[in-house]
């Protein structure tokens, strides 16, 4: 018969805490299930957008970009120090977004018959790579239908194709925020008549996001009269600013049945570029100069004639009026540009307009040519200096930052000016070179606030600038943090170098200089003063020294006391405050866990008394003058043995100066070993009863490690029963034969399988077995003996080690199985089987347990109470249950106590 007991579900602990708190291992006592842990934390919440709603650029990230941000914080320890930490650094990765545009609707005339081409620009606007399909078609609902309609590149951006390959219906790949340039061309039937129309219908459609699409109508009207088609080109499509000259050429054709009159063309030049006098060339006239200042003139022969102006028909325009054009005719137009000085780089835009009249006395246009783009390369340079340096010291603009001093393992922060000299923003890498700092020195490379870490915008893994706009300028914070053991000498120098990430030849750098590392004013001896004749042996000296000046032995449990004198070395009066740390840079004041530290000001009597005070501050000292400070330290049991590095700081809250001695406490050797619990249980004859023990290792070394072996030995005190010691492995509490390994049985004794560490534990399981003549009511003594041999640290063996099992030869038995199983969300249900094993739950999770009594006899028992209670740290979350019987006593939900389950026979 088997009794299952799912006792004390839903147990809740809670951590309260002013510090941070470990999770305790949890106990196997209880019948208790689902533990939840929660933590008390403070936490800084801070919610940014990504650029295109958050305005941080004019630009949107690129895809894959990563975003990097790293804080500081800004504090005083608990002696009074300034410090700074820096965060961990985290990063977002920008997604791809698509988008595009696709320009520009067109609009022609055309005769029957004939070829009609249409310039577009399809721009991807998303922020990284796509392909896009190009689909045309007829649209349909007009008047007839184009034939032969086409897609062609046009990579020279002339308004022609560049080749006979059809790209409707395939993709082409554009960056982000580059432009595909293509026309787009279909021929009229030789059946139409004047003023039908036909409409194409092109769309571009992103492969990365097919929701993004764009179209565009190109609508042709078929007329018998005149048709004049227009391209423009220019001669070199990219330059610097201050660069040219440049020249764009207008060709137009004639491709209707009569002659055009009037053919107008007018030409804006764009923003960024200006115009070269005199520089109008017409095909017709040859080299002939067109002259810029006239709209009245006409120049040419006869009928063929060009009036051209500059400026005078429409400002800042380009105006020729071609008298006329015959049918199948062509000419050209061109003129040339430079572009400005100051120019913006990208991209300038040109698009020319055509009118005329068609022949029949109707006015056509006016209408756009192709649009020619020209980019305007970027000049990339920087300039980093002193020039408007908050921290440089001497005030000369000399390309030198200087500081004066630092204090002995203090910092120097020095203030660099970057200005991005060059006509396009500019991302610059800053990096260090050629230090002549002391060894040890660290940099650190921070924002204008001098605080808030620079990191790497780019990805290139080299910290930044971040954008910086052409004539702008931003301010980056070089911190070196001397050594503490370095004082004096000078200057010491560190390279600071800037460098574009868009040209690798646009550098510049800047020297930041340190004129001297300033020494302390304050030093810590051992037991002697420095007016008394210390030396460096007694701790003389900037520290912390390599080794301890002192190391003092100690018992477990005991105060040892260190004499320090803090002698004032400086010119002035000062006072320092006292502290103590395992840290010997004491950025966190840390000690042993256990240890305190307790510094108090000698009577006048140069030994520790009941009259001495108990201090944190020297109090104020005379030039050249001395202080006696006893310092106590105390060790708590159980720690280990050997020396533990220990240092003493004093440090002036109102200069800065310090030093710090390196003294040593070594902890005496503490062994012990302890055989736990006693146990009391039935067998029937011929049974078997499993009695588990804890070897435990309360001292401070480890044993059975080579120094020491620990061996079992086992005895009863009954003839007929016997006894087998197993290493319980696995810590299931079950003997498992052929795993758990035997380490004792009667008559033999055998050593540990493995060392006993110091703090911990080993379980045992004692198998114990009962003669089948074995009389109702005999008792059985089982002894276990736990026997350490060998020194350690020149320090005996402990005692050995007694456990005791006592059996009762009786006609029925029960028996008891505890298991547990975590409940990670804590719905009631076990995540995982039961067991035995020890499991981990962090906080905010439960544990279920698990509780099995078996009557392993031959007859029934009653009057069965099982016991137990919420382990500490816990509260109980769900009613418990039992298989049949009742619960007697429970806590309250959310309460904690005992827990009793009545289970009758």
């Amino acid at each position: 018969m088997k009794i299952f007991l799912g006792l004390f579900k839903h147990i809740l602990i809670i951590l309260l805490a002013k510090h941070s708190l470990p999770i305790w291992p949890l106990g196997r006592t209880g019948l208790v299930g689902q533990i939840k842990l929660t933590a008390i934390l403070i936490t800084i919440v801070l919610t940014l957008a990504i650029a295109g709603t958050f305005i941080v650029d004019a630009q949107a990230p690129s895809a894959g970009t990563a975003i990097g941000n790293q804080s500081t914080a800004t504090f005083r320890d608990s002696s009074g120090t300034g410090r700074n930490v820096t965060s961990n650094l985290v990063e977002t990765i920008v997604q791809q977004v698509a988008s595009l545009t696709l320009t520009v609707d067109g609009s022609k005339m055309a005769t029957p018959g004939n070829e009609v081409i249409y310039p577009h620009i399809l721009t991807n606007t998303g922020n990284g790579s796509d392909d896009f399909t190009l689909t045309l078609v007829n649209a349909g609902r007009d008047d007839f239908d184009m034939n032969s309609i086409a897609i062609y590149a046009d990579a020279n951006q002339d308004g022609l194709p560049d080749h006979a390959t059809d790209l409707n219906g395939t993709t082409v790949t554009v960056g982000a925020g580059e432009a595909f340039h293509f026309v787009v061309a279909g021929t009229t039937p030789g059946t139409t008549f004047d003023r039908q129309i036909s409409d194409m219908m092109l769309t571009a459609t992103s492969m990365f996001d097919g929701t993004q699409t764009a179209t565009n109508t190109d609508t042709t009207t078929m007329t018998s009269q005149a048709v004049i088609n227009t391209t423009k080109a220019v001669d070199i499509s990219r330059g610097s600013a201050g660069s040219g000259s440049y020249t764009y050429t207008l060709t137009y054709t004639n491709a209707g049945n009569i002659t055009a009159n009037s053919v107008t063309l007018t030409d804006a030049i764009p923003a960024g570029m200006t115009y070269v006098a005199n520089s109008g060339r017409w095909s017709v006239t040859g080299v002939t100069t067109l002259t810029d200042a006239d709209n009245t003139d006409a120049q040419g022969i006869a009928l063929d004639t060009v009036i051209y102006d500059f400026g005078v028909t429409t400002a800042g325009a380009v105006t020729a009026v071609i008298n006329q054009v015959e049918a199948g005719a062509s000419g050209t137009l061109t003129f040339q540009v430079n572009v400005d000085a100051g120019a913006t780089p990208g991209i300038i835009n040109n698009t020319a307009q055509v009118e005329y009249e068609d022949g029949a006395r109707v006015i056509i246009g006016p209408g756009p040519t192709n649009t020619v783009p020209f980019t305007v390369d970027p000049a990339h340079a920087v300039s980093i200096s002193d020039n408007g340096s908050t921290t440089d010291d001497d005030g000369s603009a000399d390309d030198i930052v200087t500081e004066i001093s630092a204090p002995q393992g203090g910092a120097a922060n020095f203030d660099n000016v970057v200005e991005n000299t060059g006509n396009a923003t500019d991302t610059y890498n800053i990096t260090l070179s050629g230090s002549t700092f002391p060894a040890g020195t660290t940099f650190q490379l921070y924002q204008s606030d001098g605080a808030t870490p620079l990191v790497d915008t780019n990805g290139d893994s080299i910290p930044d600038t971040g954008s910086i706009a052409a004539s702008s300028s931003a301010q980056v914070v070089v911190r070196a943090i001397v050594p503490p053991n370095a004082a004096g000498g000078g200057p010491y120098d560190v390279i600071v170098t800037a460098a574009s990430t868009q040209d690798a030849s646009a550098t510049d750098t800047v020297t930041d200089r340190l004129g001297t590392i300033a020494a302390n004013a304050v030093d810590i001896t051992n037991d002697l003063s420095i007016m008394a004749g210390a030396t460096s042996g007694d701790g003389s000296g900037a520290g912390p020294e390599g080794s301890a000046v002192r190391a003092n032995d100690t018992d477990l449990g005991t105060t040892t006391t260190f004499s320090l004198f803090i002698n004032n070395t400086g010119a002035a009066a000062d006072a320092y405050d006292l502290a103590a740390s395992t840290d010997n840079t004491f950025a966190s004041l840390i000690l042993p866990a256990g240890w305190t530290v307790q510094f108090y000001l000698d009577d006048g009597n140069l030994t520790r008394s009941e009259n001495d005070t108990l201090v944190t501050n020297t109090g104020t000292l005379a030039a050249g003058g001395a202080a006696l400070v006893f310092a106590d330290v105390s060790v708590p049991a159980g720690f280990a043995a050997g020396p533990q590095s220990l240092f003493f700081r004093a440090l002036s809250p109102s200069t800065g100066v310090f030093d710090i001695i390196h003294d040593a406490v070594t902890v005496a050797t503490d062994r012990e070993v302890v055989l736990t619990p006693n146990h009391n249980g039935q067998a029937y004859p011929s049974g078997i009863v499993v009695y588990s023990h804890t070897l435990n290792n309360p001292g401070n070394v480890d044993e059975n490690n080579g120094a020491s072996t620990v061996t079992i030995s086992v005895s009863n005190s009954v003839t007929g029963f016997t006894t087998v010691v197993y290493y319980d492995i696995n810590g299931n509490g079950i003997v498992d034969v052929g795993t758990d390994p035997v380490v004792a049985d009667n008559g033999t004794s055998l050593s540990l399988p493995i060392a006993l560490t110091a703090g911990g534990s080993l379980p045992l399981l004692a198998r114990v077995a009962a003669p089948a003549n074995a009389a109702i009511g005999t008792v059985d003594t089982t002894t276990i003996t736990a026997t350490t041999t060998g020194d350690i640290n020149a320090v005996g063996p402990p005692p050995a080690a007694v456990a005791t099992g006592t059996t009762i030869i009786i006609s029925g038995d029960v028996s008891l199985q505890k298991t547990q199983a975590l409940d990670a969300d804590c719905d009631d249900t076990a995540d995982t089987a039961f067991g035995t094993v020890n499991i981990t739950a962090p906080p905010g999770h439960c544990i279920c347990y698990e509780v099995t009594g078996t009557n392993t006899g031959s007859n029934n028992v009653n009057n069965i109470v099982i016991n137990d209670t919420t382990p500490a740290y816990t509260t109980l979350s769900a009613v418990p249950e039992v298989t049949f019987g009742m619960i007697d006593t429970a806590p309250l939900l959310g309460g904690t106590g005992a827990i009793t389950a009545n289970v009758a026979t």
